[in-house]
């Protein structure tokens, strides 16, 4: 469950200082601000994809759900309660097909299959090749029934605890051109796992952070890693935030309307 307090007070923050294009004068800001983060473009796949979430959305079927994460435990949940509370609205699904097709991505990793609805909008983006990884086996089987009828072969589904499974799957990638972290919500894991997936960015790189207000702990992550010295350039969207690696002349940091 969301911490609701954590929110309201991010959403202050967040809506006091958010600009927008008209406020934004360095041009390469200016360009993915207007061209990736604003654009209306969206996958030609995505009438495929949506029905599926509507599927889910639809479906009262009670699976047993194991969270390796802020919730941890294993729970009975109702299936349409699951994609209402954790699928990326279509909004920020689209942003992150963007976000690999302007990465021109080649490998991308996402930490948190969930039913597999941004999944398939990221290996939408041309010559994307995804990895992603899933703790809970009755959610990743859930996501693979949709993957199997996937047009393209170009995911690779790795069902366990993320601790365990991430430093084998790394040791497979040459590079990672894209990540999106959407799993765990607590600071510690979260900031490992940003960590750990650093060391194969490159200047191009695009790093996602899902919920970055999701809970204090969340928020103190998202401050720890636009800190981190490797990354030029931040980008608070209030659901999520955005790093990139480019050398840049100085650090910079913006809070972005959308």
């Amino acid at each position: 469950m969301r911490n609701q307090l954590s929110l309201i007070k991010g959403y202050s923050q967040h809506w006091l200082n958010a600009v927008n294009e008209h406020s934004l004068h360095a041009p390469f800001i200016y360009e993915f601000y207007t061209q990736v983060i604003k654009s209306p473009e969206l996958p030609l796949e995505v009438d495929i994809i949506e029905p599926y979430r509507q599927q889910f959305l639809a479906s009262p079927a009670v699976i047993e759900v194991t969270d390796y994460g802020a919730g941890a435990g294993n729970q009975q949940r109702r299936l349409n309660n699951i994609a209402k509370n954790t699928l990326v609205s279509p909004k920020y699904a689209a942003l992150l097909y963007r976000c690999a097709r302007y990465a021109q991505a080649k490998y991308t990793l996402e930490l948190g299959t969930s039913l597999g609805i941004s999944t398939l909008y990221l290996a939408s983006a041309p010559d994307n090749q995804v990895h992603t990884i899933e703790g809970c086996p009755a959610i990743a089987a859930l996501a693979k029934d949709n993957f199997d009828r996937w047009p393209y072969q170009n995911i690779t589904q790795i069902i366990g605890n993320i601790d365990d499974v991430l430093p084998q799957v790394l040791a497979t990638m040459p590079k990672i051109d894209m990540l999106y972290l959407d799993a765990n919500h607590r600071f510690e894991p979260t900031l490992r796992y940003f960590r750990m997936c650093k060391e194969k960015a490159h200047e191009n790189s695009i790093f996602v952070l899902d919920d970055i207000y999701w809970s204090d702990e969340m928020r103190r992550a998202w401050q720890y890693i636009r800190q981190d010295t490797d990354v030029s350039l931040s980008l608070d969207l209030f659901d999520v935030g955005i790093v990139l690696f480019k050398e840049l002349k100085n650090k910079q940091h913006y809070s972005l309307l959308f």
